[in-house]
């Protein structure tokens, strides 16, 4: 490989709500540079692959909270004249000291949002924070190297790790105590440990009425205070 023909990313990054953005300026692109592969981006720019047989884009976080669940998500899209994916997987993984893991989803019809032609992909890729480790860095990437095959039209829009949806999957529905009138405690998969944790018979009801609950753990905490009218203390605040 020509070293030359890589572009290294500003490793720039927007905070936000759900946790971090970050468009594809910061990212690293094999063969970014070279202009008969990709289209590089300038500043919140989409980047568009042109055609390669090895796709690499990696990208990196050092701002990461200490204890914290994150989810990596890519936004992408497919020009109309996109070729190679739909037979190729895509892999994408994300790293944070020694811990890593790695999901492989294709850019199916099933998988694209049709409101706005996007994929958001892949679904529920977290890792944690927790533990002492010497790099702090939270790296993450997607990849088709291994197939040799070449494919293009591939769309970058920006990366997103953010934080995990807590209130996601209920692995046990026992009623332990009554918080209000409306809501009990039962215990839940929450930052990978189950815990006793508010919960609602149907997430998107719970969303509606209980928004700070999917939110920041700090929002989470202040919203719960709230409507206790009481100080609380759970596992991991």
């Amino acid at each position: 490989m020509d070293l030359n023909s890589h572009y290294e990313g500003t490793h720039a990054f927007d905070l936000a709500d759900h946790g971090f953005t970050i468009y594809p300026a910061a990212l690293n692109i094999i063969w970014g540079k070279d202009g008969r592969y990709w289209k590089l981006p300038k500043e919140k720019d989409q980047a568009e692959l042109v055609q390669v047989s090895w796709l690499e884009v990696t990208g990196c976080c050092d701002k990461v909270k200490p204890n914290t669940t994150y989810e990596v998500e890519f936004e992408l899209k497919l020009t109309p004249d996109a070729f190679g994916f739909n037979e190729l997987p895509l892999y994408f993984m994300v790293k944070w000291g020694s811990k890593n893991k790695w999901k492989k989803i294709y850019l199916t019809k099933e998988a694209i949002d049709e409101s706005t032609g996007t994929y958001c992909v892949p679904n529920n890729l977290t890792i944690d924070t927790a533990g002492s480790e010497s790099d702090k860095k939270l790296c993450f990437g997607l990849y088709e190297v291994w197939s040799g095959k070449w494919k293009g039209g591939l769309i970058i829009k920006k990366g997103m790790p953010k934080y995990a949806k807590y209130l996601r999957d209920v692995v046990a529905n026992k009623v332990h105590w009554l918080l209000t009138n409306n809501m009990a405690l039962v215990n839940i998969l929450w930052r990978n440990h189950k815990m006793e944790e508010a919960t609602w018979k149907d997430e998107k009801e719970m969303n509606s009425k209980y928004s700070f609950m999917f939110s920041t753990p700090e929002i989470y905490a202040e919203g719960m205070n709230d409507l206790c009218g009481k100080e609380l203390k759970y596992p991991g605040f």
